[in-house]
């Protein structure tokens, strides 16, 4: 049978805990309401506005798209400059490379073979490394010290805030009436 909650004795500094532990708990309900009063606005927000944002992405992909094909039918207006200003905006044209791998496995392999010829190429490659902390959680404290690990002991702080167990209140309320029915 679990202990019940240990009250310490009455004094100012048990006052001030109970105090604060009520503002505590009295914000974090206040604080679950905003939040759930935040949430709900930005739900109907979306809701509100999720068709009229639907339309404006959807007309600013046509526009692009069409622009694009009238832009690249006259190449005479980019003649001189790759951009083109008007009042409602401007055109551009950028010319530009990037880096297509079919095969990055095959890629890999071949840059690793490389690069023992040529140590310049062992940079085209990034290997990330990081310590696999449950690993270690199994070994022992003199073998975690042969890697200059060491194991901390640490000690938690957490605040609950009260709220009602209706299921203990429930099942109390029926102990309680089934004790009466038998004292009867």
């Amino acid at each position: 049978m679990k202990n019940p909650t240990q009250e310490a004795p009455p004094s100012a500094e048990y006052k001030q805990m109970l105090d604060l532990l009520a503002v505590y708990t009295g914000a974090s309900v206040q604080l679950a309401e905003i939040q759930a009063a935040a949430d709900q606005s930005l739900l109907d927000a979306q809701q509100s506005m999720a068709n009229q944002y639907s339309d404006c992405q959807t007309a600013i992909a046509d526009a692009k798209a069409a622009l694009e094909l009238i832009c690249r039918a006259h190449p005479e207006w980019f003649a001189e400059k790759q951009s083109l200003k008007t009042p409602f905006g401007t055109v551009q044209f950028r010319d530009g490379t990037k880096l297509q791998v079919a095969n990055e496995e095959m890629t890999l392999v071949l840059l690793e073979a490389a690069a023992k010829k040529d140590e310049s190429l062992a940079l085209a490659v990034k290997t990330v490394k990081t310590i696999n902390l449950e690993v270690l959680e199994k070994l022992d404290d003199d073998e975690l010290a042969r890697f200059r690990v060491k194991r901390v002991e640490t000690k938690g702080f957490t605040v609950k805030p009260a709220k009602v167990e209706l299921g203990r209140a429930v099942s109390t309320q029926e102990q309680a009436e089934g004790q009466q029915e038998f004292g009867a």
